[in-house]
């Protein structure tokens, strides 16, 4: 799947409608890989793909560059992919700053 498919199918920020917010993001917004390229993330496993409005990804690459990896994760393919929940987890975690 790539970026343009995954927004076209949800173009609002999944941290925001968490909280019942409504960003769109579909021009300007990020398509995050939850898992980094850097730690082998799945470039184009939806499992591993999520919108994000400039805000919440850069405050999400902020944690990442302390934290390096914020979800646990799992091989599918010879690619790594977010084990389940963990999509969740950091969504709720990145909403907390919004509040």
């Amino acid at each position: 799947m790539n970026r343009k498919q995954y927004i076209e199918q949800n173009p609002l920020c999944e941290v925001h409608l968490s909280i019942d917010r409504y960003v769109d993001c579909t021009f300007g917004g990020v398509l995050d890989h939850i898992v980094g390229l850097p730690s082998n993330g799945a470039k184009f496993n939806p499992e591993n793909l999520m919108t994000l409005c400039t805000e919440c990804h850069n405050r999400k690459s902020g944690l990442e560059q302390h934290e390096s990896c914020l979800v646990q994760y799992r091989e599918v393919e010879g690619e790594n992919v977010p084990c389940e929940g963990e999509k969740e987890r950091i969504i709720e975690r990145l909403a907390k700053y919004l509040v």
